[in-house]
């Protein structure tokens, strides 16, 4: 017997609490009661007589026939987006609600400041930006856009992918480390080094490098201290605890005033391609489009390694 439709809304109930690992996560979206989604999964499970999900105080995971079940509600979700998509192709202005998921610095820095601006010259277009420190797995499921850093081209995953621009690294270091490998000339000169880790890198502690004329080397460094954020890299090289590798862009203020140094200058680690990406061009609609396209012009100063950077994130944000 086919379910009635007003049960697809139990079913999104369900991809919602799958894609965001349990009730309470699921709870903490505005509008959502975690008592209500739980009666309403509980219900849809009553319904269909069988278990979808397994819960109790220490572990949350999902049926075989439930993440089945996920799956059919993620398609049905993509066929409703399209069906939007259609819609707001047929009018002449950018409408709807745009979900962007972002880094948190480069979402202080540019992309909300876009966002907003696109908002006021868009009143039809409503655009919710949320915040990722590190790898966004948990946003890409819901987020019509991800903005992505990644390190070489991204591997074919089902999505579309525009590179927004490549944003150059350097090693830099506190003066007195510095002086200490004054002497480098190849990366293998930093073995061993003491060194603050990006946990974005899948091995912090093995760097590669490249030089000028495209030749390849590596190190293999001791991290003394790692984080997601980049702010805490940078406070944690100012801070004497060993060589970092950070955006060009944001070290020029602390290059200029002596407060960090370059550190084996002929070469240089891989750029951080930034990426935005979206489940298809079908589903893309002209507010995303309009988005995508601003973000791209806004951030192709940032390519060059005088172009300043900040990846500070405000207190409180």
């Amino acid at each position: 017997m086919t379910p009635p439709v007003e049960h697809i809304d139990d079913l999104m109930i369900l991809l919602e609490v799958v894609e965001a690992g349990g009730f309470s996560a699921a709870s903490r979206t505005p509008g959502r009661s975690k008592s209500v989604m739980s009666r309403r999964v509980q219900a849809l499970e009553e319904r269909l007589g069988v278990s979808l999900l397994v819960r109790n105080s220490r572990r949350f995971d999902v049926t075989a026939v439930g993440q089945q079940l996920v799956e059919h509600a993620r398609a049905i979700r993509g066929e409703a987006q399209a069906a939007f998509a259609f819609a707001a192709h047929s009018l002449e202005s950018p409408g709807g609600t745009l979900q962007v998921s972002c880094p948190i610095a480069l979402a202080v820095a540019e992309v909300g400041p876009l966002a907003i601006e696109l908002a006021a010259l868009h009143p039809r277009l409503h655009i919710c930006i949320s915040t990722y420190s590190g790898r966004p797995e948990a946003q890409q499921a819901s987020a019509d856009i991800v903005i992505l850093p990644a390190i070489g081209p991204l591997k074919d995953a089902g999505f579309v992918a525009r590179k927004l621009v490549d944003f150059p690294y350097i090693v830099v270091a506190a003066p007195a480390i510095a002086e200490t490998y004054r002497q480098a000339t190849l990366p293998r000169d930093l073995d061993g080094a003491p060194a603050i880790g990006w946990t974005f890198h899948d091995a912090p502690d093995e760097w590669s490098f490249e030089s000028a004329t495209g030749e390849r080397g590596h190190a293999r460094v001791d991290i003394r201290f790692k984080a997601d954020s980049l702010a805490l890299v940078a406070d944690a090289a100012l801070r004497s605890l060993g060589i970092a590798q950070l955006p060009a862009g944001a070290c020029i203020t602390h290059l200029a005033d002596g407060a960090l140094c370059r550190v084996l200058e002929a070469w240089t680690p891989p750029a951080i391609g930034m990426y935005a990406i979206y489940p298809s061009r079908r589903h893309l609609t002209p507010g995303g489009r309009l988005f995508i396209d601003a973000l791209h012009q806004r951030l192709q100063s940032y390519g060059r390694p005088d172009r300043m950077l900040s990846i500070d994130v405000p207190p409180g944000t």
